[in-house]
């Protein structure tokens, strides 16, 4: 559907026997709907029905009868640009909630040159398909005939002499304004460039020509991608406005009593930060969360082992220190109860000090190898890959220069992307209610906003 928005002016319907804007438009774009703005003054001139006379005239081109819909702006003096803007925004925010996927037209000839910027304005908006028209004047200049608020208009008589006029010579002189294409398009690219870098702060900047929906979720992935609570209420608004992406997919399976103590969100949120940060260049910021994660990661890694060998819970090896209260490996109940662990943890004194009972990730790698029969290749192989990076970023971090894929790759031998898709199926494996659709939900959240520009 075709939709055409117009203020109507003293150079409509007709202008010295030629169409004026609003009639051209009609003539050569034919839209199936016609909103027609009026001020005080237009709908006073309206009085003679110059307006149903053109509708009128319009059947005559082979019985076209579009809909037409009129609109007040009820100001006495339409010079006020701020005063204008207020009810031209409004009503083209209702329209454009109605057509939100259909064409419409902008007329940016008719009407006071107060109006006449407001609607360039709203053309160049790109939360619509907008189309900014112009219609060139006939006589190629400002044009010095009288106007239609003359005395001696009589619609009656110049409507019928200037479709005439315009059929005999058949010229088009419509054109779309190239100046409000470049404007919009320049402002899709900026949009387009925030989403590649995943720079969702940025984008609410750009929340003046953005739909209320996309507003809200950007707000979601901004607060997502910055690891915020607020995130979740923003996926809950959207929810109930029935939003059509599952923002949080997950598989349904029974309770878990053991998934509290390693919560699969934080882990998957996590995960999903440093895939934007890959995919955005920014590896340094990559490697300094790596160390983090892949801890936790490891530590489910070996509770997935420790219940499959032995049928407990990773908890069971730990303690709490008395003095500091964090999490410590308790030695005495590994050397009893887990002596295979005990070793293994024991040989890894070579990275660690004697008395070191804290998480550590030479400790976690060396506790891994005892579960090589419990967890598969894919799951050590990519821990294995993380540990490595652990054991190297002190050296490519002190470099005069920011870290590079491929400073990554020398290390690793598998590129960022690789690595990047190889954590995700280890989260598969580990956490049986992980849905690998979660792994794509910014890049699908991503998609929903280009195709909203």
């Amino acid at each position: 559907m075709k939709i055409l928005i117009t203020a109507a002016g003293t150079t409509d319907p007709v202008r010295n026997c030629y169409d004026g804007p609003i009639m051209h438009i009609m003539r050569y774009y034919r839209p199936d709907v016609v909103y027609l703005m009026m001020t005080n003054e237009i709908a006073r001139l309206n009085e003679d029905n110059r307006f149903g006379l053109m509708l009128e005239q319009a059947k005559t081109w082979d019985g076209y009868d579009p809909k037409v819909i009129f609109k007040k702006i009820p100001t006495d003096d339409p010079s006020d640009l701020d005063s204008v803007n207020d009810y031209i925004a409004n009503i083209c925010r209702e329209i454009g909630e109605i057509y939100q996927k259909d064409e419409i037209l902008v007329n940016i000839s008719s009407g006071t040159p107060q109006i006449k910027i407001c609607l360039s304005f709203i053309a160049s908006d790109i939360r619509n398909n907008y189309r900014a028209v112009q219609v060139k004047n006939p006589e190629k200049s400002s044009g010095k005939s009288e106007r239609t608020n003359s005395k001696n208009f009589s619609p009656a008589d110049e409507i019928p002499l200037a479709d005439e006029m315009e059929i005999s010579e058949g010229i088009n002189r419509c054109s779309e304004s190239k100046l409000i294409t470049f404007r919009r398009n320049t402002a899709k690219h900026e949009i387009l460039a925030l989403l590649k870098s995943r720079d969702y702060n940025a984008l609410k900047s750009k929340f003046d020509v953005l739909n209320p929906e996309i507003k809200d979720l950007i707000n979601h992935l901004a607060a997502r991608n910055n690891l915020e609570a607020g995130a979740s209420e923003y996926a809950e608004k959207l929810k109930n406005k029935n939003f059509k992406i599952d923002l949080y997919p997950r598989k349904k399976i029974r309770y878990d009593r053991y998934q509290k103590d390693l919560p699969y969100e934080e882990i998957v949120e996590y995960f999903l930060v440093m895939k934007n940060m890959v995919n955005s260049g920014r590896y340094s910021d990559f490697l300094l969360r790596l160390n983090p994660f892949s801890l936790e990661l490891s530590e489910k890694a070996i509770d997935v082992g420790m219940r499959k060998k032995y049928g407990k819970h990773v908890n069971e090896i730990f303690t709490s220190d008395l003095n500091t209260r964090k999490k410590v490996i308790d030695r005495e109940k590994l050397k009893k109860e887990y002596p295979e662990l005990f070793n293994v943890y024991t040989n890894s004194s070579k990275y660690i000090i004697e008395d070191d009972r804290e998480r550590n990730p030479h400790i976690y790698h060396a506790v891994l190898s005892a579960f090589d029969n419990e967890l598969s290749g894919d799951v050590t192989v990519t821990l294995e890959k993380c540990y490595n990076l652990y054991n190297s970023r002190n050296i490519i971090a002190h470099q005069l220069k920011s870290v590079t894929a491929e400073d990554i790759k020398n290390i690793i031998n598998i590129s960022t992307s690789e690595l990047i898709e190889r954590i995700g199926r280890t989260i598969e494996e580990l956490y049986p209610c992980c849905d690998p659709e979660i792994f794509s939900i910014y890049e699908r959240c991503n998609r929903y906003i280009e195709d909203s520009l």
